[in-house]
């Protein structure tokens, strides 16, 4: 490793006034290599590290041996779903049917960042999770702890990581536990908890768990927290966007842009002139 070097904004605050020195760890040009994180690109990075590893150092994380970042890999692949039917999707389209992919992308983000899905379900999801956590401890009645905890949450009008729309379960959860116990996570303690919150809430109250609980059990269990969730989630979660809003633009259909009047039934009032137009016809 080497070492870290100092912010390319550091100064005395005697020479940039006070309050106008900002510190970063985030990088520093050389003039010979980029640092990032405190690690030469050239020389202790580039050729050693995947973008997964890569993007733990991004958000404050460490590097990731390949079967940590395979692991990230994995989830960012169950989770691609990329049907512009479904309505987030759907806005990726009708932005790109304008021809540019990347404002589409965009509002794919904008859209989501804080909504009730995506990665701040994730988010949300492994907050209670490790409020989960604190209470079960070394209990040898995890469940019934857990749902005694989650009676007292009602408060609460949405439980993240719950629910699965129109079909009999969460297939992308479903890809995701396959990957998990093949690449050795199973046994990981907030993999374990999210299994057994799952199987609570299904036998009290029928609902399954999705995507977003066991996104935020892996996420947990490589010590990210729900803060670097909205980075890394976003990240995971940009494989369909990109695929619509690339082959959106390519396509760019008019219909998404003004829909033919043939398809258009109007039932209001008639037409009629503006007063301007009205006093210029007289005139």
């Amino acid at each position: 490793m080497s070492p870290k070097k100092p912010s390319s904004t550091e100064g005395s605050e005697k020479e940039q006034g006070p309050g106008l020195s900002i510190a970063t760890r985030t990088g520093w040009a050389s003039g010979t290599d980029n640092h990032f994180r405190g690690y030469a690109i050239g020389a202790d990075l580039l050729g050693k590290e995947s973008f997964w590893s890569m993007m733990s150092l991004a958000v404050g994380g460490p590097r990731l041996d390949d079967n940590a970042a395979g692991m990230l890999s994995d989830l960012a692949i169950s989770a691609a779903a990329a049907d512009p039917r479904i309505w987030p999707l759907k806005l990726v389209r009708l932005v790109a049917a304008y021809g540019r992919p990347v404002p589409a992308l965009a509002s794919f983000f904008l859209t989501m960042d804080g909504s009730m899905l995506g990665w701040t379900a994730a988010k949300k999801a492994s907050l209670l999770l490790l409020d989960l956590a604190e209470v079960v401890g070394d209990a040898d009645n995890i469940e019934e702890v857990i749902w005694q905890r989650l009676q007292q949450r009602r408060d609460s009008r949405t439980l993240y990581g719950f629910g699965v729309p129109l079909r009999p379960a969460d297939e992308r959860l479903v890809a995701l536990t396959g990957r998990v116990e093949e690449r050795g996570f199973a046994a990981r303690p907030y993999w374990r908890l999210s299994l057994s919150a799952a199987a609570v809430i299904l036998r009290e109250t029928g609902i399954k768990a999705n995507i977003a609980l066991g996104g935020a059990a892996v996420y947990l269990d490589q010590g990210f927290g729900p803060e670097q969730m909205d980075v890394l989630g976003a990240a995971a979660l940009s494989l369909g966007p990109w695929a619509n809003a690339l082959e959106g633009a390519q396509q760019a259909p008019e219909c998404l842009r003004r829909l033919p009047d043939s398809m258009i039934d109007y039932r209001g009032p008639e037409a009629r002139p503006s007063p301007r137009a009205t006093k210029d016809r007289n005139a």
